[in-house]
């Protein structure tokens, strides 16, 4: 049985592996330091999926009370279709109602055709944009 829980340091590797697979996977951002980081100042900001210890999937949680995105959705390759990014995304979406969170958002890569399916039988809307993301490093 899958259990969702709060990521913890010692899934690191899990989780590094698991973005990898996904070709999410960003050596700086998603560092051991980098995700310290992240749910030392969030503690329920990245959520995983556990296995028989393992964290075979994860999902990452951005708020700041006015905007709230989800990001880092990623299952390891051998636990894909068994419903496991599914159960991440309810939890996920489920913490941030609970926080009094109304709407979410979501970015996938234009050639993530199965991605935009999945989230679109959950309900998101793709947006008539052609927005970049585009970002800098503040050194």
């Amino acid at each position: 049985m899958v259990l969702i829980r709060g990521y913890k340091d010692t899934d690191y590797d899990d989780v590094r592996l698991n973005l990898q697979e996904g070709d999410l996977y960003n050596p700086e951002r998603d560092s051991r330091h980098g995700l310290g980081e992240k749910i030392r100042r969030n503690p329920d900001s990245i959520l995983v999926a556990e296995d028989r210890e393992r964290a075979v999937g994860n999902v990452y949680i951005v708020e700041d009370g006015w905007a709230a995105f989800i990001f880092r959705l990623a299952v390891r390759r051998s636990y894909r279709e068994s419903g496991i990014g599914s159960l991440l995304m309810e939890n996920a979406e489920a913490r941030m109602r609970k926080k009094g969170i109304k709407e979410v958002s979501i970015s996938v890569r234009d050639h993530e055709v199965a991605l935009k399916e999945f989230y679109a039988k959950r309900g998101y809307i793709a947006l008539p944009m052609t927005h970049r993301w585009m970002y800098k490093a503040l050194e």
